[in-house]
């Protein structure tokens, strides 16, 4: 398949998901960081992985799917490329919080629990298969949750990906509608139902079936497919939105900084599984269509940069946290006394995971696609 043109804009906006998701674990830390100005939104930061989701299911569609109802090439060129866009780094994850980890067990339990607990745990996150386990699903690189179930969603994609090829436009629209639906419709049932009986859900909330409702592959897939649809939308119609894509650009921006803001007034549910679909719908489309100031300056040379580099940074970012407090309080600092330290650990995340993209992700990248790929060829990413 003939490679297609670059989406700068979309590079740069991965950045800015990783970086909600970053402030949402700052903000867990250091609560004074949350009471800034302009940055009480950092509180539903987690809503960044929804973004996440639709964003990959747009990118994937967009470089292996075809228009003309084709469909899907080479599944296993496909899956090649995927492991190895992901998996060096998924490992540096969990190598930088299995310290962090053993400890916490240790202080848990002794040696009963890291035999009990650890191992299952440890092979699970090597097997990518820890979401489909709620207890699971956040130990060890509680991130690495994400990447699970994206796991999943690279063995659905060349399936979803010909299902969606083969739709009209107002076909397309309709799984839009249908996966956002379908999302809502899942959080609606765990709400009404108040399956843990814990009332009303927070953040700091840990219950059996709200760590379902949060991490299972199968009830996060409709945002994956929602983003399908809207990928091969874009292949079919780039032009749909025409000169409206730069002003609804910044109208998606300006919702979803609302939305994020009054976060404390809305059911924590829904505000982590999707309730933003609609405006990240908007905002990939409008950027991937080019144009404006936003999307300009989304696809500057230093946010392709730092958009290459999320991936490792949202992996690595809560271990290095821990790491990076340990080191202030051993000189008698601390980031919750001193909420400015902040912007230190937040440099330092960036350029450990800036020299992880460079010397670890991408070699390990170009060296996996040259062993597993079929001979003669190199699967595009």
């Amino acid at each position: 398949m003939t490679k297609r043109p670059a989406l700068p804009a979309l590079t740069g906006l991965r950045f800015v998901a990783a970086a909600q998701v970053v402030g949402f674990h700052v903000h867990a830390i250091v609560p004074a960081v949350g009471e800034m100005p302009l940055l009480s939104f950092l509180g539903a930061g987690y809503s960044g992985v929804s973004l996440f989701f639709v964003l990959s299911g747009f990118v994937l569609a967009y470089n292996y799917l075809t228009p003309d109802r084709v469909g899907f090439g080479d599944v296993r060129d496909f899956l090649v490329a995927r492991f190895a866009r992901v998996y060096a780094v998924y490992v540096v994850g969990i190598v930088l919080a299995l310290p962090i980890f053993i400890r916490d067990l240790q202080h848990a339990g002794g040696i009963g629990s890291m035999l009990r607990d650890g191992i299952p745990i440890l092979i699970t996150n090597l097997t990518l298969t820890q979401s489909w386990i709620p207890a699971y699903a956040c130990r060890l690189n509680c991130p690495g949750w994400s990447l699970s179930t994206e796991a999943f969603f690279y063995l659905v994609f060349p399936f979803a990906g010909a299902l969606c090829c083969r739709e009209s436009k107002r076909g397309l629209f309709a799984t839009i509608a249908g996966g956002a639906a379908l999302t809502y419709a899942f959080v609606y049932t765990y709400v009404a139902l108040d399956a843990d009986a814990v009332g009303v859900a927070t953040a700091a909330t840990e219950a059996t079936w709200l760590n379902v409702l949060k991490f299972n592959p199968l009830l996060r897939l409709p945002e994956f497919i929602v983003g399908i649809a809207l990928g091969v939308l874009f292949l079919r119609a780039p032009t749909l939105l025409g000169q409206r894509a730069a002003p609804l650009s910044v109208i998606a921006v300006a919702v979803i900084g609302i939305v994020l803001s009054l976060h404390e007034r809305i059911p924590y549910a829904l505000m982590h599984n999707g309730l933003l679909l609609p405006a990240y719908c908007l905002i990939i489309f409008s950027l991937a269509s080019g144009g404006g100031r936003l999307a300009h300056w989304l696809g500057t040379p230093v946010l392709h940069v730092l958009g290459e580099a999320s991936f490792a940074l949202y992996l690595l970012h809560v271990s290095l946290l821990v790491y990076v407090g340990k080191a202030f309080s051993l000189v008698g600092l601390s980031m919750t006394q001193t909420p400015s330290l902040v912007f230190i650990y937040l440099a330092v995340a960036q350029l450990v995971s800036i020299a992880v993209l460079r010397k670890i992700e991408e070699p390990a990248r170009r060296a996996i696609r040259r062993r597993f790929s079929a001979p003669g060829r190199i699967p595009s990413e």
